[in-house]
């Protein structure tokens, strides 16, 4: 609502977005070596690319207008700002989040503790745990999961309907938690 009302905003995506994927495998390369980027802000390095993307809203009413009745699905075609930052620290920090939480889960399979549901989903996607019987032999990680999953550490996304500097969207976006 905010982008079909043309409100100025600044919000961050998770870096698992299908449309935003493909952007930052695009400038993967130049963020983490820096070449051509803007060093903006300390330990980040950035990249502005403008887009035109599609938003997709259930409406409230119909409109003759546009010939759609109330609850169909409209789509709007938005020019936007994607602001894709890296930061090595970010990438440092979260890869040993990740094996602190695998080895947490780890030590709790190992010692037959209750696994939480969201510890089981994490153990179902990254540990392939090998049995003899019903003894759990060994534990390790799946790589193509975790590969998969660790491109993407170290990168942040902002979008912008407005801002098109990429120091600017930063301060802009930092700076909500203080307004």
């Amino acid at each position: 609502m905010m982008i079909k009302n043309s409100y100025p905003i600044i919000m961050h995506i998770p870096t698992d977005t299908k449309w935003t994927q493909p952007l930052i495998n695009e400038y993967r390369d130049k963020l983490m070596n820096g070449g051509e980027i803007i060093h903006c802000a300390s330990k980040f390095s950035g990249v502005t690319v403008m887009q035109i993307h599609d938003f997709a809203y259930e409406r409230q009413r119909a409109s003759k207008k546009s010939g759609l009745e109330k609850g169909d699905t409209e789509i709007l075609s938005r020019r936007v700002y994607v602001h894709i930052y890296f930061s090595s620290l970010k990438k440092a920090e979260e890869d040993i989040k990740f094996r602190m939480q695998f080895d947490a889960v780890k030590s709790d399979l190992l010692s037959g503790a209750y696994l939480t549901p969201e510890d089981q989903r994490f153990a179902d996607q990254y540990m392939e745990i090998s049995y003899w019987g019903e003894r759990i032999t060994g534990i390790e990680v799946k790589k193509k999961a975790y590969e998969k999953r660790g491109i993407y550490h170290g990168f942040i996304i902002l979008v912008a309907s407005k801002e098109k500097d990429t120091n600017r969207a930063l301060e802009k976006y930092r700076s909500q938690e203080y307004v």
